[in-house]
């Protein structure tokens, strides 16, 4: 059964053409691999064009100096460009849409009564994580290679612990409820 057929006579509206389509929501691991890549390559050239920046000064070559300089500004301004990027992706990929199939009807899952502060907290860890890898794959791919299965492992277990905490949900304190 589709997702349209269930929609029919539910007093769902369609979508207008013109938001149904949005890149963000469509991130995959691919996409965000690549950008990750592509920032890796950015920092690459930028500490090629400072080695080479510093062979121009040291020459004394002013030319060879103010040409470095302007490929060092145009640099930063696409690592700023695909940073921004990357963090769209990542906001992209922790929305998470809770919606629930059951008997033939959508529901919206009912809404928590607040945010637990250890899902909050998890999820700074996970980025915290995944930032950690980014840096050291970078920095240090040698180094990378052999802790690469390590990083995983510790991602897949933070994602289920929060997973598993989204689902408990937080437990109401003592003496709020009917207050």
């Amino acid at each position: 059964m589709r997702l349209k057929d269930l929609l029919k006579g539910s007093g769902f509206v369609e979508i207008p053409e013109e938001f149904k389509h949005n890149p963000l929501q469509e991130v995959s691991k691919a996409k965000v691999s690549k950008v990750s890549s592509d920032l890796a390559q950015i920092t690459k050239d930028m500490l090629a064009n400072l080695d080479k920046y510093k062979v121009a000064k040291g020459k004394g070559d002013e030319a060879g100096v103010k040409k470095f300089t302007k490929i060092a500004g145009d640099l930063t301004k696409k690592k700023k460009r695909k940073e921004e990027e990357f963090e769209k992706l990542l906001q992209a990929l922790d929305k998470n849409v809770e919606l629930v199939i059951g008997e033939g009807t959508i529901q919206e899952q009912a809404p928590r009564i607040k945010t637990d502060p250890d899902v909050v907290k998890l999820k700074q860890v996970y980025k915290d994580i995944s930032y950690m890898e980014r840096m050291l794959k970078m920095n240090d791919s040698s180094r990378y290679s052999h802790v690469r299965r390590d990083f995983d492992k510790a991602l897949l277990h933070v994602a289920k612990l929060t997973n598993i905490l989204q689902r408990k949900g937080p437990t109401i304190p003592e003496g709020e409820i009917g207050e």
